[in-house]
């Protein structure tokens, strides 16, 4: 009796499960990663630099930290405007309000572990992503081979595949057997590339004989310095044999469009000497072109609202007295401190744009140092006529 009666129940379970199940799996993810970058500092802490496309629909999203530990954290949209976010259980809680794209930027110790002269970064990535590695650093192990390997100011960068990833190098001169080995061979590789782009390099050959000769000597340290010396010789000239190539591209580019350009500003005036019936094309043409001057003007009196009400604001000037503030805070980093200062001999506030233009910095910069110092209760953000504008704090900065 128990089981007749049960058997309506299961079966219109089992056509829910049938039914909610695919669809589940046809639903969208709420976001996809777009690109993973790392740079890999000389003191052990890695900037994380996390791209994703998100789906505008939802009013949040839920990203996974690559580490516990982290610092100096900021979310912006496609648009370069800060998210608000919580961090939850190890995962990031951002409120996406409608963006397409998000850009999520911290710092963590937590990639990378030391074991005597050897540092190792290791994360485990759901996409391809590049590692910048300190100057003058000597890669010493790979999980696994890089899809490319680059160089830009004396710096390696390597892009790796998806998954569980590690790359040990050091940094110096490590003075081992097996350090002096692997800068010879970096030092061939990179004579031998040099070669194949028809470069000759006797001084960086005479360094590399160098380094060889002290290795047999056993003198390890004399035998990877040389090959460093070597190598980077080698790097400084595919430098400039690079920027040489790239300037007389630009040249060729720009003499072909003059003379592109000559080519159909006769070929224009040829055609206008033969008239010929436009007055269908305008009367095709004749809506879009008031819809297009109706867009205009309506931007024009955005724009002028915006900023008629950024530049109607007038500032409070203030008496802030910096030296006891940066005496109260000796924590504080140097390029903040300065950010303080500024603040203060502007009368207590100034927008973010300000900032920007004093200390020639880009504005996820700016606005990094904002944070941190708000998380020191020093300033305070207010929005005006679209613009943040950044204010020392009252309780705290005098009157």
């Amino acid at each position: 009796m128990t089981s007749v009666s049960t058997a309506p129940k299961i079966f219109l379970l089992l056509t829910f499960l049938f039914i909610v199940t695919p669809l589940q799996a046809l639903a969208p993810s709420p976001y996809s990663p777009n690109t993973l970058f790392l740079t890999v500092y000389g003191d052990g802490n890695t900037l994380v630099e996390y791209s994703l496309a998100v789906d505008p629909t939802l009013p949040r999203v839920t990203v996974p930290l690559f580490c516990q530990i982290y610092s100096d954290m900021l979310i912006t949209s496609n648009q370069s405007e800060p998210l608000d976010y919580q961090v939850v259980n190890g995962s990031i809680v951002i409120d996406t309000l409608g963006a397409s794209g998000v850009d999520i930027i911290y710092t963590t110790p937590d990639l990378i572990n030391k074991d005597g002269a050897v540092w190792t970064v290791s994360i485990n990535s759901p996409i391809s992503f590049s590692i910048r590695f300190p100057t003058e650093a000597t890669i010493i192990s790979l999980s696994s081979i890089p899809s490319s390997i680059t160089t830009a100011d004396n710096q390696y960068i390597l892009t790796m595949k998806p998954g569980l990833q590690s790359a040990s190098y050091s940094t110096g001169i490590v003075g081992t057997k097996e350090q002096a080995a692997i800068a010879i061979n970096n030092a061939e590789l990179a004579i031998q590339q040099a070669r194949a782009s028809a470069v000759s390099l006797p001084e960086a050959d005479n360094w590399l004989a160098r380094a060889k000769s002290a290795y047999n000597q056993g003198q390890y340290s004399e035998a990877e310095q040389s090959a460093v010396q070597a190598r980077r010789l080698v790097e400084q000239a595919m430098s400039k044999i690079t920027t040489t190539s790239t300037s007389t591209i630009t040249t060729t580019t720009t003499t072909t469009t003059s003379s592109s350009a000559n080519t159909i500003g006769t070929t224009q005036t040829t055609s206008a000497s033969t008239p010929t019936p436009q007055n269908n094309d305008m009367l095709t043409l004749a809506p879009w072109l008031i819809a297009a001057a109706a867009v205009a003007v309506l931007l024009i009196i955005l724009f002028r609202r915006r900023v008629g009400s950024t530049f109607a604001y007038k500032k409070e000037v203030r008496h802030v007295d910096a030296e006891a503030l940066l005496r109260s805070r000796p924590q504080l980093r140097l390029e903040d401190r300065e950010a303080l200062q500024y603040l203060a001999d502007s009368g207590g506030e100034a927008f973010e744009t300000e900032l920007r233009e004093k200390f020639q910095l880009p504005k996820t910069t700016i606005w990094r140092q904002v944070r941190r110092l708000q998380r020191e209760g020093l300033v305070e953000v207010r929005k005006i006529g679209g613009q943040n504008l950044i204010r020392i704090r009252e309780d705290i900065g005098g009157r």
